[in-house]
């Protein structure tokens, strides 16, 4: 073929076909990339691991992509080995990202810790102070996706601290941020914390609805990997609402419809969840034996050990029940090697475990001693490292936004001096403008701190009082029961100085027979019935549960003793059919007398705690009395 044009026209045709098939190929080339991670995004909510499989293939071609690009890959990489806690996936992903990240020169190095401090997270290591102090860095290149994904970890920060109520506000944040991006499967993701948090922590009566609401959206984004966590969650709050059956029935179905979709996770979270259920309905050898198959399934390394030492507390429990006390003492010494020193609340279930194993074996020398050491482990002053961590955060965050108004103050003065300069014939209505700004400002002020003492006020009120019968809670009753008893031991002639523990009889019967409604109901009526024996001077305290503390005084021994018998009677005659029972209600009292010896008020707090288990061994319904053996 003979061309027309001259060389020089020639060539640049050539240049220019060149260029377009170039700019066509590489059109057609992201398009396919956009695509692939679209692909990806969408298994990663259906089936973890061919996302998996999906994003490694693309990680030969990624670099090839837009930034927008990488970081999708980036995020979707972390989110995926996140949730198959592949370790050394994420090793590898920290290799990566600098690559990826080097055509973002300012805001490589944020984006970097970023992912550090994500992955450090994923492992459960400390990254709250960290995310924090990078906030204000993040915030400042107002770039959409790096807050949306910094707000995650921050949530999730939030949450492993089980600081719930600041968790929940960045949740509602952070879904609307991935909506505002179009990331809807982040958003979903979200939006089912938000639901987690106001059914499990919060007992919202509409978690009904809100999941409901939530198999809609995931049923259009085909996100299937929800289902086996949305069914756990709904059986936690159907325990909530009194009806273990019911979220029995709903995991067990769970388990035998989904036996091949179903991940190895869920399926141990779901029977780990069904022996909590299991031990309520009191089907004990059950409990056995879904717990024994948790525990043999759960890789023993130091992350999966909390998990494993929950799942033999229940065991342990489950094995005291059917009266295997050996196999139980066992379990409970296998915990304690593994427990760590800031597990407080295992340590308590421990300690639980062991008082309930050594009452049903009748072994009451140890369990006199174990109550013992347990009551002054509880009552002895410790310091609290997690409120400290948390006052720290809160200076912390007081002091950057004090620095935060310092540098709006400076930038606004400066604006008003150029203003000023060159607007000076407006000086005057200027100055009246920001006169009257100012006025409203400090109003707002003034209001504002009106309603921060009625509120501080009124929060100190709150964490003295039980907020379900009105009485003073444990820790109130507690200091005032110590100041009572230093100021009866200082005089002489005070009288008489009882102390006495009430327990409620049959009342798990109650809860199980009637449901925690009806059990609230009984426990405020014995307090009012209660009140009515009782004078100002004495305390009254709940120390949980069904278990009362009273600190009385008088001028003898005998006319204390029959004020708690009046309560007891009292109580034993209300009709129980108005609270629509059939069984009466009866208190159990333990009463012992402070003698003017070197004792603790702890010690005499045993002493009532030993007096009610023989009230409790002689038929209930009557106040014994503390005598030495």
């Amino acid at each position: 073929m003979k061309l027309s044009f001259n060389k020089a026209s020639n060539i640049k045709m050539l240049i220019v076909i060149g260029l377009c098939l170039f700019t066509f190929s590489s059109h057609l080339y992201a398009q396919t990339l956009s695509n692939d991670l679209t692909q990806a995004e969408l298994l990663s909510v259906q089936n973890p691991n061919l996302a998996d499989k999906k994003l490694r293939q693309l990680e030969s071609t990624i670099l090839k992509g837009s930034n927008t690009e990488k970081l999708h890959w980036l995020s979707l990489s972390l989110t995926v080995a996140a949730n198959q806690i592949d370790l050394p996936r994420l090793a590898q992903i920290k290799e990566i990202a600098p690559a990826l990240l080097s055509n973002l020169p300012d805001k490589k190095a944020t984006w970097l810790t970023l992912f550090d401090l994500t992955i450090q997270l994923i492992k459960q290591q400390p990254t709250l102070d960290k995310l924090q102090a990078i906030e204000e860095q993040v915030t400042s290149f107002n770039d959409p996706f790096m807050s949306a994904f910094f707000y995650r970890s921050l949530y999730y920060s939030f949450n492993n601290d089980n600081i719930i109520d600041v968790a929940l506000d960045i949740a509602i944040k952070n879904q609307k941020q991935w909506l505002a991006i179009e990331e809807h499967f982040m958003a979903l993701e979200m939006q089912f914390n938000i639901i987690r948090i106001r059914a499990n922590m919060m007992g919202d009566p509409q978690t009904d609805k809100l999941i409901a609401k939530f198999k809609k959206t995931a049923l259009k984004l085909d996100a299937t990997i929800y289902h086996a966590s949305l069914t756990q969650l709904k059986a936690s709050w159907l325990i909530q609402q009194g009806e273990p059956q019911e979220a029995y029935n709903l995991l067990n179905d769970l388990l035998n419809s989904n036996k091949e979709t179903i991940s190895k996770n869920s399926r141990l979270n779901t029977l780990y969840a069904l022996a909590t259920i299991t031990f309520q309905l009191k089907k004990y050898q059950e409990t056995v034996d879904i717990t024994k198959e948790v525990i043999s399934k759960v890789n023993s390394n130091s992350k999966s050990q909390q998990s494993i030492n929950s799942a033999k507390v229940i065991l342990a429990s489950a094995l005291i029940e059917l009266e295997n006390f050996q196999e139980a003492a066992q379990l409970v010494d296998e915990i304690e090697q593994n427990l760590t020193a800031d597990n407080v609340y295992q340590k308590f279930q421990i300690d639980n475990i062991k008082i309930d194993m050594l009452y049903k074996s009748r072994n009451i020398d140890a369990l006199y001693q174990t109550t013992k050491d347990m009551v002054k482990s509880i009552t002895a002053p410790r310091a609290d490292g997690h409120i400290d961590r948390r006052i720290k955060r809160a200076k912390n965050a007081a002091y950057v936004e004090e620095q935060s108004k310092v540098v709006e103050a400076l930038a606004e003065d400066n604006i008003t001096q150029q203003v000023e300069i060159d607007l000076s014939k407006q000086l005057i209505a200027v100055k009246d403008h920001y006169l009257l700004i100012l006025s409203i400002f400090c109003l707002f002020l003034i209001g504002l701190f009106i309603w921060l003492v009625f509120l501080l006020r009124k929060i100190k009120v709150l964490a003295n009082i039980d907020s379900l019968t009105g009485i003073s809670n444990r820790r109130h009753g507690m200091i005032q029961a110590e100041k009572f008893f230093k100021h009866f031991i200082s005089n002489t002639n005070n009288g008489a100085f009882a102390v006495v523990i009430m327990d409620l009889d049959f009342f798990k019967k109650i809860n199980d027979t009637y449901g925690h409604a009806v059990g609230d109901e009984v426990i405020k009526l014995s307090v009012n019935t209660a009140k009515k024996f009782l004078t100002k001077s004495d305390i009254f305290c709940r120390m949980g549960g069904e278990e009362f503390l009273f600190i009385i005084t008088g001028e003898d021994q005998q006319v204390i003793e029959e004020r708690l018998n009046q309560i007891r009677a009292e109580l034993a005659n209300v009709n129980p059919t108005i609270l629509g029972m059939n069984s009466p209600i009866t208190a159990s009292f333990g009463l012992t007398f402070v003698t003017m010896n070197s004792k603790a008020l702890s010690d005499y707090i045993i002493e009532a705690d030993n007096a009610l288990y023989q009230a409790k061994d002689s038929g209930r319904n009557q106040v014994s009395r503390f005598e030495k053996s």
